[in-house]
């Protein structure tokens, strides 16, 4: 009985609206990882650059294996939401021939942009504030008071 419910149900179309929205939600994800997938591929980069054998001064160490690793798993995920995004995509021009997906992408995509944005800037004020509390309220440097 259960096994006859899910095979109706996988074989029932989605309708235009919500194609629509998880269009929009995909590129908002994809929005949201946008950021984080490029700066743990720069930041490897930045580490393989920095990494200069021919200096005097001690020797630095390669990019560690934990940092390769959350770029390779931000960039799967990054594909993975663009390859569902992308088959949503190809089933809404099913359902509609010329539909304009371009604009739910963008406002998405935006959208988990605007998100992302505000995490790390509360990751970095709570960051802030706990250097602060674990300083005891000292200042580095000895400035005017």
């Amino acid at each position: 009985m259960i096994l006859e419910l899910v095979e109706v149900a996988g074989t029932l179309p989605m309708s235009a609206e919500r194609l629509r929205d998880v269009i929009a939600g995909l590129g908002g994800l994809a929005g949201f990882l946008l950021l984080p997938t490029l700066g743990a591929w720069l930041r490897l980069l930045l580490r393989f650059i920095e990494s200069d054998r021919g200096s005097i001064g001690p020797r630095r160490g390669g990019f560690s294996t934990l940092t390769f690793a959350r770029a390779l798993l931000l960039t799967a995920l990054l594909v993975f939401v663009l390859f569902n995004w992308q088959r949503a995509a190809a089933e809404l021009r099913e359902v509609q021939l010329e539909v304009t997906i371009v604009g739910p992408t963008l406002t998405g995509a935006l959208i988990g942009l605007g998100l992302w944005a505000i995490f790390a800037l509360v990751l970095r004020v709570l960051r802030t504030d706990y250097h602060r509390a674990r300083l005891g309220g000292r200042r580095l440097g000895g400035g005017l008071r």
